[in-house]
């Protein structure tokens, strides 16, 4: 059988050598105990790039591959592309099923698509966890750095992958954030062995392969970087100090000094104090045990709104959201650090009245209802963005000394057209304040509220906020004759700019 090029990977005390030849096949082959040669055909090596023939054991030995002459370079050349552009385009989709709507903030540099590969195999295949290390240490030590960036470059052009403005890294493009993150999808890519129950799949000659690599390759003593840790070296998330590695823990260089804990006894959030420039910031953890405000609202909100529980979703919904209305020119604190892996985010303490004050002082005394229509009229620009603040209570927006309205707090928050919800909860929380108040000047604040909505949001809006669902969710915090009185206002609004219109 004439062969097409040759290769050899060194290995610690082997040296395998990768035989392309014309044709179809496989057969691996061990000389002595220093030297194994695997010869592939051309034919079974293409489907194996193309149709995982051997559940891509194969195309693993590629990209590590030195040529052992000029004349193997060109094709080896031609199936390195062809491998890196598909375990990108894997990578790619994987991280919008794992990571869902941060998917589309995540950085990463070219070695990560790499490393994810090996990464994934290794989690696979763990009797051959640590020569996956090898192959990926291999492959980031040979692999031609132009080839690497040409083949990244063409999943540019193809929509995969986009350019940012950290020099050799790369965000998901609109072809990959479109892949569908179904639930079924999900369960298939954290049960991968289902993946052998593709027919195309030469279940024989993979567990051939498999246990001759185990049984032959000795790899148990070599000292190698764990892969999961060294995948996320080359993972980033983007804050207003520049770019976080996932594994990045709290730099020991610039602790935080507790101050106080800020909200109630069941709250996670702190203020905390720089040591390194003694800046104050906010530093918020996420638990699991905090459940326990979260399910309860989810179930008294039910067929309102659905809150999110799991402290990993609030807190990508919290730094997701924040980058998303800060590029839309939307007040919000800058983030400092976030941490996935141990679930908390450190923000800027923004100095400032809460709107809940703002509104129990116009309450008091009728005054201050401009600063009550320009926030209402933040929350309508928010609206014509597509996006819900969700958990839209007054202490969860601030009016700085400036009178820039900042929003906090926004674990809750989604892309949504639940616009009704956010007003229902403004004006309803206005009725809770009210508490040892007299009405005098609930009328006029709900007024301001409206007008305020209405310089950039819709008449419908206002109307939706007013539904029975709503007021079964909030009959609970206000007084009844303060919510019959704000719902007896509203209406009459509403009916007079339905007739003004």
């Amino acid at each position: 059988m004439r062969v097409l090029a040759k290769g050899i990977i060194e290995i610690p005390g082997t040296t395998l050598n990768l035989i392309i030849t014309e044709g179809e096949g496989i057969k691996i082959r061990q000389e002595n105990r220093n030297f194994i040669e695997m010869t592939i055909g051309k034919k079974s090596l293409e489907a194996d790039i193309n149709n995982d023939k051997y559940y891509g054991l194969v195309c693993d030995h590629i990209i590590p591959l030195e040529p052992s002459n000029s004349h193997s370079e060109n094709l080896l050349r031609y199936y390195k592309e062809k491998v890196l552009m598909k375990w990108a385009i894997e990578s790619s989709k994987l991280l919008v099923s794992e990571y869902g709507s941060l998917s589309r903030r995540i950085i990463l540099s070219k070695e990560y698509f790499l490393l994810d590969h090996y990464r994934r195999k290794g989690s696979l295949f763990i009797i051959l966890k640590n020569y996956f290390k090898i192959l990926a240490e291999r492959s980031l030590m040979n692999v031609d750095e132009d080839l690497l960036a040409g083949s990244l470059n063409a999943l540019i052009s193809e929509g995969y992958l986009k350019q940012v403005k950290y020099d050799d890294k790369f965000a998901l493009g609109h072809k990959a954030l479109s892949h569908k993150a179904s639930y079924v999808r999900v369960f298939l890519g954290s049960m991968p062995y289902l993946g052998l129950l593709n027919l195309r799949v030469d279940v024989k000659a993979l567990f051939h392969m498999i246990s001759f690599l185990a049984l032959n390759i000795r790899s148990d003593n070599i000292l190698l970087v764990d892969l999961e840790e060294m995948t996320k070296r080359h993972m980033f998330l983007e804050t207003d100090s520049g770019l976080i590695p996932f594994s990045t823990p709290l730099p020991m260089e610039q602790p935080y000094e507790h101050i106080r804990r800020l909200g109630g006894i069941i709250n996670t959030t702190y203020l905390v104090k720089s040591n390194l420039d003694n800046e104050l910031c906010v530093l918020k953890k996420y638990h699991e045990w905090t459940d326990l405000k979260w399910l309860p609202l989810a179930l008294w909100a039910l067929g309102a709104y659905n809150f999110d529980a799991s402290a990993k979703r609030r807190l990508v919904n919290e730094y997701s959201m924040n980058r998303e209305l800060k590029e839309k020119n939307f007040k919000v604190p800058k983030v400092y650090y976030i941490s996935l892996k141990n679930k908390f985010i450190i923000e800027e303490h923004i100095e400032g009245r809460l709107f809940k004050d703002v509104i129990i002082e116009s309450l008091k005394t009728g005054k201050g209802l401009e600063v009550i229509e320009d926030v209402l009229s933040e929350v309508a620009k928010v609206h014509n963005h597509n996006i819900v603040l969700g958990d839209a209570n007054p202490t969860n927006m601030i009016v700085a000394e400036d009178n820039n309205v900042y929003f906090i707090d926004l674990e809750q928050a989604k892309y949504s057209d639940k616009y009704s919800w956010d007003l229902a909860t403004l004006l309803f929380f206005t009725a809770h304040y009210i508490q040892g108040l007299s009405l005098e000047n609930l009328s006029e604040v709900l007024q301001a509220m409206v007008n305020g909505y209405l310089r950039y949001g819709d008449v419908k809006v206002i109307k939706d906020a007013l539904s029975p669902l709503y007021l079964r969710v909030f009959s609970v915090l206000a007084f009844p004759h303060a919510l019959i009185k704000t719902y007896v206002d509203l209406r009459r609004m509403v009916l007079a700019l339905s007739k003004a219109s």
